[in-house]
C-alpha cells in the first residue's frame, strides 16, 4: 500500500475512509501535512487570541500554580479565556504571545459546566463548531474521528507531539461516579462546581511528575456566594508553632501553596464599550451587582444579609477613647471555631463599628481568654452564647465559668432570639449603621455565605461571627463601656430592657 499520502487525500471524508486501510501511526503522520498547511494559513484560530492584561497573567501563573481561579464579571470574557487555553493544551500549538505552561505531551482533559445545554453552547460549540459567526478554535481536521466518541462527549485530538490528546465534557448534573478516574492532566471548571464534584476532582490531580503535570482552572462569576470550592482558593488554614490553626486570607494574584486567584472586573474587559458596561452594571439586581461586575463573591439570592459589601466595609480606623466598646463571644470546641467580635459605638452618629475579630480552632478556653483579655476583655463587657452556661458532665464546670476564671469578669448572657435578632441586624445594615474594618476577613468570609437553609432558618456551621454580631446588637449595646472612664454607654437607658437579668 502506498503510504506517501497526498494532501488531496486528506479531507475529513477521506480520513474516515482510510481508517480501515492504515494503522494509527500512518494516519497521524498523514495528518501532520494538514497541520502544517493549517499553520501556514493561520487556521489554528486560537492563535489570534489576544488576552487582556488580567487574562495574560492568569495564563502565565500556570507555570507556578497548578490550581488557578479567575473570578470574572459576566461578559468579561472569562470563559473565552478558559477555552482558548483548553484549545492550546489540546493541540500543543500555542500562540506566539503565550506565556503560560506548555504541554509537551498530549494531555487527558476534562471540561465541565453547569448543564448539558450550557456545555454544548458555551464550551463544545466555540471549540469544535464555531459560534457567533466565528470559526471553531480547533480545526475539524485535527479531530481523529475513529477515536472520538461524541455520544460520550469525548473528542480525540492530534497533538503537536505527534500523540493524541483527549477531551471529555461533563456537567454538574452528573453523579459522583462520572468524576471518578485514575488520573486527569487538566480540568477546566466553567462556573462554580458543586462541592462533591470539586472534592472528587482534587484527587484526580494529586500526582504530578515530569510527564504528567496536572492542573485545574476555574473560570466563574461568583453569584453563589463564598462556596467551599471558592474558599479553597481564597483561604488557607495555617498552623502556628503551638499547633493552633488559623484561617489566612490569600492575596489575589499571589501564589500560595500552588493555588492562586485573580479578580477580573468588568472595567478591564477591553471588548466591551463604555455604553455596554454601563448597561450591564445597571441591569443587575443590587444584591448581585458586585458579583456580576467585579467578581466579588459577596451577594447571593439566599443570603440573610443581602447588602452591598461596599456600603459597610471600611479601612481600619482609630477608635476614640470615649467611644463605648463591647465584645460578642461564641464558644467553640475541638472541632469548631471560637469567635469574638470587637465593637465600638459612635453614639452621636448611631454607628456601630466592628474594629476587630478573634477566630481560633482547637484552643482551650484559657488560651482564648488570655488573648481576649490582652485585647481589653478584662474591662470591656463580653456578651456570650448562653449555651456556655451548661454544666459539663465530664468535669462539672460550665464553659462560661472557665472564661470568667481566666480573667474575663464582665460577662453577660445574650438574648438568643434568632428571628428578631436577624431583623435587628438587617435593619442596622439597611440604615448604614454597621461598619466593619477590612482586616476582619473571617467576618467577610462568613457574611458572604450566611444564607437561609431548610425551614427558612440560617444554615449552621460557618456562622460564628454572625452569631456574635447578633448578640452585640440584641444585648450588648446598653452594656458597652468606654476606655476613658469605663462607664456605661448612653445606649443603656434606651436598651436596658434587652439586658438579661436587669
Amino acid at each position: 500500500m502506498n503510504q506517501n499520502l497526498t494532501h488531496d487525500e486528506l479531507s475529513e471524508d477521506s480520513l474516515r475512509k482510510l481508517v480501515g486501510r492504515v494503522d494509527e501511526h500512518i494516519l497521524l503522520e498523514a495528518m501532520n501535512l494538514e497541520i502544517k498547511e493549517l499553520e501556514d494559513k493561520n487556521n489554528l484560530f486560537f492563535k489570534n487570541y489576544q488576552p487582556t492584561t488580567k487574562q495574560e497573567l492568569f495564563h502565565a501563573l500556570g507555570n507556578h500554580c497548578r490550581f488557578r481561579l479567575l473570578l470574572g464579571a459576566n461578559r468579561s470574557g472569562k470563559s473565552y479565556c478558559g477555552i482558548n487555553e483548553d484549545a492550546m493544551h489540546l493541540t500543543g500549538n500555542y500562540s506566539l504571545s503565550w506565556k503560560g505552561y506548555k504541554y509537551q505531551y498530549p494531555p487527558n482533559m476534562w471540561v465541565c459546566g453547569r448543564t448539558v445545554q450550557v456545555v454544548n453552547e458555551s464550551l463544545i460549540a466555540p471549540l469544535f463548531e464555531g459560534s457567533f459567526n466565528k470559526p471553531p478554535l480547533i480545526h475539524p481536521s485535527l479531530i481523529i474521528p475513529h477515536l472520538s466518541r461524541k455520544r460520550d462527549n469525548m473528542w480525540a485530538i492530534r497533538h503537536a507531539s505527534k500523540g493524541i490528546s483527549r477531551i471529555t465534557f461533563k456537567n454538574y448534573s452528573q453523579d459522583k461516579q462520572a468524576f471518578e478516574a485514575s488520573g486527569v492532566d487538566f480540568i477546566h471548571f466553567d462556573e462554580a462546581p458543586p462541592n462533591y464534584i470539586f472534592n472528587e476532582c482534587i484527587p484526580r490531580l494529586g500526582h504530578t511528575e515530569p510527564h504528567h503535570y496536572r492542573m485545574m482552572i476555574n473560570t466563574q462569576t461568583p453569584t453563589l456566594g463564598l462556596t467551599e470550592p471558592l474558599q479553597y482558593f481564597l483561604f488557607t488554614d495555617e498552623k502556628d508553632s503551638n499547633g493552633n490553626v488559623t484561617q489566612i486570607k490569600n492575596t489575589p494574584e499571589v501564589p500560595h501553596k500552588s493555588r492562586v486567584y485573580i479578580m477580573y472586573d468588568i472595567e478591564e474587559a477591553t471588548h466591551l464599550s463604555r455604553e455596554e458596561k454601563d448597561f450591564l452594571i445597571e441591569s443587575y439586581p443590587v444584591y448581585e451587582r458586585e458579583a456580576r461586575t467585579k467578581g466579588i463573591p459577596s451577594i447571593g439570592t439566599g443570603l440573610i444579609y443581602p447588602i452591598l459589601e461596599s456600603t459597610y466595609r471600611i479601612s481600619p480606623i482609630e477608635i476614640p477613647d470615649h467611644w463605648p466598646r463591647v465584645i460578642g463571644l461564641d464558644f467553640g470546641g475541638t472541632q469548631s471555631h471560637t469567635a469574638a467580635s470587637f465593637w465600638a459605638l459612635d453614639v452621636d452618629n448611631k454607628k456601630k463599628y466592628m474594629y476587630g475579630e478573634h477566630y481560633s480552632l482547637g484552643r482551650t478556653p484559657q488560651q482564648n481568654a488570655l488573648e481576649l483579655v490582652e485585647r481589653g476583655a478584662n474591662w470591656i463587657p463580653v456578651i456570650y452564647d448562653t449555651s456556655g452556661d451548661a454544666i459539663s458532665l465530664t468535669d462539672g464546670q460550665a464553659i462560661a465559668d472557665l472564661y470568667r476564671n481566666a480573667g474575663i469578669k464582665n460577662m453577660y448572657p445574650a438574648d438568643r432570639s434568632i428571628t428578631a435578632g436577624l431583623q435587628t441586624v438587617l435593619q442596622a445594615f439597611q440604615n448604614y449603621e454597621i461598619k466593619v474594618v477590612s482586616t476582619c476577613e473571617n467576618f467577610f468570609s462568613e457574611i458572604r455565605m450566611y444564607a437561609f437553609g431548610e425551614n427558612n432558618k440560617p444554615k449552621k456551621g460557618h456562622d460564628h461571627l454572625m452569631d456574635t454580631m447578633r448578640y452585640v446588637l440584641m444585648t450588648g449595646l446598653p452594656l458597652a463601656k468606654s476606655a476613658m472612664n469605663k462607664s456605661w454607654s448612653s445606649y443603656y437607658d434606651k436598651y436596658k430592657d434587652r439586658v438579661p437579668g436587669w
